[in-house]
């Protein structure tokens, strides 16, 4: 298998199964690669109702609220984002003082793009339900930043505490 981001679920009773939970990232690593949590982030946005009517109907990672992320200026951060909701498209973007911090964008459902292809974005293209997008987004200057993923008006955030390292 090549390495890149998946998704996982089960294609049985799909709704009621996704609106559940069941599903999850699926994370190929290449040979030679490890994994290393402290610099990945996965954000999967998902339904938690199989009869949805609004956007309070969506979830991301699970919940609502999102807890502080912590990061250093100069380290490199991947950002995994998957729609694993039944219908809908999500965007992502990072802001700091209300004003946009470009992403590199370098891999998409799986596949990372040739480096000539890679490209910094302030706002992703729209994904579709079962769409992966891998972002990189390395700090240059502390401050807090927010990571806005979602449909329409980029409902959820990601606040992003920036600082030196000591």
């Amino acid at each position: 298998m090549r390495p890149g981001t998946f998704i996982y679920h089960s294609h049985l009773d799909d709704v009621h199964q996704l609106t559940g939970g069941l599903y999850g990232a699926l994370i190929v690593l290449g040979e030679d690669e490890t994994y290393k949590p402290e610099s990945e982030y996965i954000a999967i946005v998902g339904w938690n109702d199989p009869d949805a009517s609004s956007q309070e109907d969506w979830d991301y990672n699970g919940q609502m609220d999102q807890p502080t992320r912590y990061a250093v200026v100069g380290q490199t951060y991947r950002i995994r984002v998957i729609n694993i909701a039944p219908a809908g498209n999500v965007t992502t973007r990072m802001i700091k003082s209300d004003l946009p911090v470009p992403l590199l964008y370098v891999a998409k459902d799986g596949a990372e793009f040739p480096d000539h292809q890679k490209v910094d974005i302030e706002v992703s293209p729209r994904m579709g339900v079962g769409e992966t997008a891998d972002f990189v987004f390395t700090p240059t200057e502390s401050g807090t930043y927010e990571l806005l993923i979602g449909p329409g008006r980029f409902k959820w955030k990601q606040v992003w505490e920036v600082a030196v390292r000591d």
